[in-house]
């Protein structure tokens, strides 16, 4: 068996796209459109990490934007690439209305 190991860092040439077909497991490259790293798993590449988790709270449904929390990830009320927006909780404000938490979580 041969091991690799460096002190600092390992440059990686080889790039591919998540799903591309490869021909050997234990294969590693890097990913030709985030720079993230892939493995080869049963013949495809896939990812190895997993996008950030994010959140965010829009203003109320009467406009109130008070409570506002953007997601740190794209500045505004949306989810950043790689991840779905999962509304996890309804928030009540009174007379200012209602919001919802939303939170942005890589699909598994």
């Amino acid at each position: 068996m041969s091991t690799l190991s460096a002190e600092k860092l390992v440059h990686l040439n080889g790039t591919a796209a998540p799903g591309e077909g490869c021909n050997s497991g234990g294969l590693t490259a890097q990913n030709d459109g985030s720079g993230r790293l892939l493995n080869c798993v049963n013949g495809t590449w896939q990812s190895v990490t997993r996008a950030p988790f994010g959140y965010y709270v829009p203003p109320t449904t009467n406009g109130r934007n008070t409570y506002n929390v953007a997601n740190p990830y794209t500045s505004g009320f949306s989810c950043q690439a790689g991840t779905q927006d999962m509304q996890s909780a309804v928030l009540w404000y009174g007379d200012y209305g209602f919001s919802a938490l939303h939170l942005c979580i890589a699909p598994q």
